[in-house]
């Protein structure tokens, strides 16, 4: 029997042996249709047959959520409808844990989400749950297995967790593992630290501090820092040991040694409503600006082999089509540039953002857009562009922009 299957029964056993008569039970419907445009003049582009996604498709979810007596549960079913594809149902058990409390000490024991760092569009402290803090759709996450250990004081707390990958996660692993963290808060003045420890079984050390500074009402800063004793990056292996096509997928998890990640921001909210944020960061995990040159310079010699009869013109897209897995993280370049003007109105909350890649010139523009109808009803919807200049990793994105609209309900 599948292990999510395992888990959503066991999960509703548990539902049973504890009542809900005097339980928090919350529930809700989401939909969102998505379209793709192409990016006709990227060099990875292919015929629609060999493409990555489809150019429409229509995702709907249930949710509910269940609390009680320090039981806590969160299931998604999910119902997936590409345009040329078969549909595709999912049942996600986001989280199952039980909190309770001994002497000092707080535990929890099961599967939940767990979000660490200091920052908006990228947090280098997640050691843990690395989530796509830009993912344009908003979805629930699912959370690892795990048993954590807490004790707070006035003005700090301590955290030591132990947690097992078992299957697919939100950003990119595939596989086990075995991983502890260790995260101790201290407010110091008016000065929120937080210093974190992390080790797994493929990535080795891991550590790092935060702080973030509440300025005034209407301004804050904040900025973290994390080094990585072994990082490792997904590269085509085509740019490695030479050759233009490849039979099999060529993409391998290659080990670049330490690493480091760096970000430091602040926002300023007004009391019109108006925010607007800043953040510049590097993370060592993502790709070079010399592994770009190199993936984009394989891409245009595999083009070329379109012109030459000998070669079949199908072995060429699917090594194309492969390539596009180079733009598949949520952070694609070092060296990053974040930029967000926001309105918080009643029930309208517009924004727009600007992510600069400084070293090839390339853009990400989104633009977002809730609507409140009511307390139980939101419009929303969200248009990404890629852009920048003409060699830019952005500008380059087989896929140049996606748009969806959605509603999401809660009960």
């Amino acid at each position: 029997m599948n292990c999510q299957i395992k888990s959503v029964i066991t999960a509703l056993l548990l539902l049973i042996a504890f009542p809900a008569s005097h339980a928090e039970v919350l529930g809700g419907y989401r939909a969102y249709g998505q379209h793709v445009e192409t990016n006709n003049d990227s060099i990875f582009q292919t015929p629609e047959e060999f493409a990555v996604f489809p150019r429409n498709s229509l995702r709907q979810e249930g949710w509910i959520s269940y609390q009680q007596s320090g039981l806590n549960l969160l299931i998604t079913g999910r119902y997936t409808v590409r345009e040329d594809d078969d549909p595709k149902d999912k049942v996600i058990l986001n989280e199952l844990y039980y909190d309770f409390s001994a002497d000092v000490f707080d535990f929890t024991i099961g599967k939940k989400i767990l979000g660490w760092g200091v920052g908006q569009a990228f947090r280098p402290l997640d050691v843990i749950q690395r989530e796509d803090r830009r993912r344009l759709i908003p979805t629930d996450l699912e959370g690892l297995p795990q048993i954590s250990a807490e004790y707070f004081t006035d003005s700090s707390s301590h955290t030591a967790i132990y947690a097992r990958r078992t299957e697919l996660d939100q950003v990119d692993f595939d596989g086990e593992r075995d991983e502890v963290a260790y995260k101790y808060y201290k407010l110091i003045g008016d000065w929120d630290t937080l210093a974190v420890a992390h080790w797994s079984e493929d990535e080795g050390f891991a550590g790092g501090a935060g702080a973030a500074l509440v300025i005034s009402n209407e301004m804050e800063i904040h900025g973290s820092f994390l080094h990585r004793e072994q990082c490792i990056r997904s590269l085509n292996s085509l740019t490695i040991n030479g050759g233009l096509l490849s039979t099999s997928d060529p993409f391998i998890d290659v080990d670049v040694g330490n690493c480091s990640k760096v970000l430091i921001g602040g926002s300023w909210t007004g009391e019109s409503g108006i925010g607007l944020l800043f953040e510049a960061w590097h993370d060592g995990e993502a790709h070079s600006e010399k592994e770009w040159d190199q993936q984009r310079e394989l891409g245009v010699k595999q083009r070329a082999l379109l012109n030459v009869p000998a070669v079949p013109s199908d072995a060429v897209y699917l090594n194309l089509k492969a390539d596009q897995q180079f733009f598949d993280q949520p952070v694609l370049l070092e060296n990053n540039l974040f930029m967000m003007l926001s309105y918080d109105g009643n029930r309208l909350d517009p924004s727009i953002d600007m992510l600069f890649t400084p070293n090839d010139q390339g853009i990400a523009i989104t633009a977002r857009l809730n609507y409140e109808l009511n307390s139980h009803m939101i419009l929303l919807g969200a248009v990404r562009y890629f852009t920048g200049d003409t060699d830019s990793a952005y500008s380059e994105i087989a896929d140049q922009s996606f748009a969806f609209a959605g509603i999401d309900l809660a009960f």
